[in-house]
């Protein structure tokens, strides 16, 4: 989006319904397969909602179900926009035995897209001929003085290189870290337009630039050797590997154990 130095990527999103392709979704549009490089904006029907608070029944809601989709927005450290309108995007059902409705689409941003446009909102439109509202986003930009100059590594780096790569080479070959190297701020981002209460708040992480260029090589070097060191029933933070895989693992064995158990009892009591 726009030209020039001032584009932008945005990501139209449709979430299958089938849970193994929503989490291929995720998977797809995850660091080790998908790596945008400055403002990044994804918006739509994820199909997936974030707490219990975003269906009209909390008792259908499922931790499990939405651990995926929350586990991806936390790893990708994206943002969520809020919105204005109606809190549901999705309804079924006219009367109360069977309506059903949930947030199930949404606008999910990095924090360079945040800080380019603070004051971007989602509104949710009316639903007309379907049962999803529209997305309408309005990024609202505000005039920037040209003089200002945000700072950035790359435009000073005839100042700060040899200092960073001084600093990342002493790490590495004598295991110092600098103090307060790995310091990191948590400044809150809302998550809607007036945000009332924490709830409404996300924390996001603001680490040393140094530090996350050494933790960035560490995981390179790592990546390659991480399937020899980490065995077979850890399944989270693995490329390939899924934090749910457990326990999709131990209700089969369960189901598998009742199982064998009532055909025991069945066979006890015919003979």
């Amino acid at each position: 989006m726009e030209a020039g130095q001032n584009s932008w990527l945005m990501t139209v999103v449709y979430g299958s319904p089938d849970h193994s392709l929503r989490r291929k979704l995720f998977e797809d549009l995850s660091g080790d397969r998908f790596d945008p490089q400055g403002p990044w904006l994804t918006v739509g029907d994820f199909n997936s909602v974030t707490c219990k608070e975003e269906v009209s029944n909390s008792e259908s809601y499922s931790h499990t179900r939405c651990s995926q989709f929350n586990n991806w927005i936390h790893s990708e450290r994206l943002i969520d926009l809020g919105y204005t309108g109606s809190s549901f995007t999705w309804m079924r059902g006219v009367d109360k035995p069977s309506f059903k409705a949930a947030r199930l689409d949404r606008a999910l941003s990095n924090i360079e897209w945040k800080l380019r446009f603070p004051n971007a909102e989602v509104q949710h439109l009316p639903m007309i001929n379907s049962d999803h509202s529209p997305l309408l986003l309005n990024t609202d930009r505000l005039p920037i003085d040209p003089t200002l100059k945000s700072f950035r590594f790359n435009s000073a780096w005839n100042i700060v290189g040899n200092i960073m790569v001084r600093t990342v080479k002493k790490f590495f070959d004598e295991g110092h870290l600098p103090h307060g190297c790995n310091d990191t701020l948590l400044p809150l981002i809302p998550k809607v337009p007036a945000p009332e209460n924490v709830k409404q708040f996300r924390p996001i992480g603001l680490c040393n630039v140094s530090y996350k260029l050494i933790t960035k090589i560490m995981t390179i070097r790592l990546k390659e050797i991480s399937r020899k060191l980490v065995g077979q029933h850890q399944s989270s933070f693995i490329p390939g590997r899924q934090i749910l895989e457990n326990i999709l693992i131990y209700q089969e064995v369960l189901n598998s154990m009742r199982n064998k158990k009532r055909k025991n009892r069945l066979d006890a009591d015919e003979s």
